[in-house]
């Protein structure tokens, strides 16, 4: 029997295997509690962890694939050539730095070169720019897209001023904007973007492009607000947006977005995913520890991909060329598969995903983070790759320390003079679960003594039977 112990000073599950335990008098009878169906045995894991190793697990990794225009530079020099008629439309127009100006140009060039070769073959494309702001991005494609009618869509009654005034001052006369909820907007139009439109901004826009029947190129932002339906963070975390615009804190979208994820991971498994994914710094997401979030982040994108093409959609996930132009560099952009673009802009637009062209990816794959079942080439599982076990353990301990625990255990397993059980100090919750991933694979018994005021906080190991 497994019963699942909720860990409340650190709000996570452990699975503990303490089948005749309590018994044998070597632990406390601890209360049997419902497991959730998707929890996997997630000894010595933080929840995204547990998630990220049930999907590799269970699904083909995610596929990201270069920007397929990367090299192509028609659109790029258009639009430079815009910029240099409308120098106020520049990033460096608004008054940013230098460095941020440049990253903002970057991102832009990389979405505007998408939207415009998927505009191409429309007379007067109808373009709409989901939470576009003061129009960094909408007010680029109305310069290169004169013959188009673009309209910026967002809250922020003085953002939409600031675009009105931005467009005005450049001349453009077809920028039109529409201030309220994603949610409430039902014009027809035919291209749909949207550059880091936070949370479920970005899945609201996705939905939008699909009831239209329009082709789409979103680069989301902002994950850990998502509302996950069910969650438990979704009841102790507010979504300003949402509850601004509607009053509440709804869950309007319901996440996971693909029934194939939906199906390996619960809400709560999710919502961790999400919380992880949820970074704003090149620097949060350097390292080991980082690989995962950026991994984290590559699955929600990979969710949405999915749930596009569940709903009868061509997409392509890709990045920001080049990708440090934003640590959030996903970007997802298709087209109804019923209604594609003229033949020759889907062979532009077609590109292969390699490992070796997204540094994450190949991260990924040299963890052994990056493939669902890993076979050598007889066939037989390749025991000598890294197991995403290991990743996750070398990304929260040292060599050392993952040596020192397994030595000390298996010296313990091994010394029958040493009685039943050993009582393991560790005072730290990242300590705890080391020793419980120690334990879990050296077939241990392992539980962790209540917390007493005043005294070191310990790991008890027992012998199975």
């Amino acid at each position: 029997m497994n019963d699942v112990v909720v860990d409340a000073g650190h709000r996570r599950l452990w699975l503990y295997s303490l089948e005749n335990a309590s018994d044998r008098g070597l632990a406390p009878a601890m209360p049997a509690v419902t497991a959730d169906v998707h929890q996997p045995n997630s000894l010595g894991r933080k929840r995204f962890e547990a998630a990220l190793q049930q999907l590799s697990g269970a699904l083909p990794p995610p596929s990201i694939a270069p920007h397929p225009l990367a090299n192509e530079e028609a659109y790029a020099s258009a639009l430079r050539d815009a910029w240099l008629a409308h120098p106020s439309l520049h990033p460096s127009g608004t008054g940013v730095g230098s460095e941020r100006a440049t990253r903002k140009q970057q991102q832009i060039e990389s979405i505007v070169t998408l939207a415009a070769l998927l505009a191409d073959d429309f007379a007067a494309p109808r373009i709409v720019d989901f939470g576009g702001g003061s129009g960094a991005l909408s007010l680029a494609l109305a310069a290169l897209l004169p013959r188009g009618a673009v309209t910026i869509i967002d809250v922020k009654k003085k953002s939409l001023a600031m675009a009105v005034e931005r467009a005005r001052a450049a001349g453009l006369a077809n920028v039109a904007t529409y201030e309220g909820d994603i949610f409430d907007f039902d014009s027809p139009f035919d291209v749909g973007v949207a550059l880091h439109a936070c949370g479920e901004a970005s899945d609201l826009a996705l939905l939008k492009c699909h009831a239209a029947g329009a082709r789409f190129v979103v680069c989301p932002c902002c994950v850990g607000k998502v509302a996950v339906a069910g969650s438990e963070r979704a009841t102790r975390k507010r979504n300003n947006t949402t509850f601004n615009l509607t009053g509440e804190n709804a869950c309007r979208v319901a996440y996971p977005r693909s029934a194939a994820v939906a199906a390996v991971v619960g809400a709560d498994a999710y919502g961790a995913l999400a919380a992880a994914a949820d970074f704003n710094e090149a620097s949060q997401v350097e390292g080991p520890r980082g690989a995962l979030r950026r991994l984290s982040k590559s699955w929600l994108e990979h969710d949405r991909l999915l749930a596009a093409r569940e709903g009868g959609q061509c997409v392509t996930l890709t990045r920001l060329h080049p990708p440090s132009a934003s640590p959030k560099n996903h970007v997802l952009f298709g087209w109804p598969a019923a209604a594609p673009p003229p033949p020759e802009v889907v062979r532009r637009l077609a590109a292969v995903a390699d490992a070796a062209d997204d540094a994450d990816a190949a991260l990924a794959q040299a963890l052994g983070l990056g493939c669902a079942v890993c076979e050598a080439e007889d066939g037989e599982a390749a025991a000598s790759r890294v197991t995403m076990d290991d990743a996750l353990a070398a990304s929260e301990w040292t060599a050392d320390e993952l040596a020192d625990c397994a030595a000390r255990l298996a010296a313990f397993a091994a010394d029958e003079a040493a009685g039943d059980e050993l009582s393991v100090p560790a005072h730290s919750a990242r300590l705890r679960r080391l020793v419980h991933y120690a334990a879990e694979r050296a077939g241990l018994l392992h539980w962790s003594e209540p917390k007493v005021a005043g005294a070191r906080r310990t790991v008890r190991v027992a012998r199975p039977d």
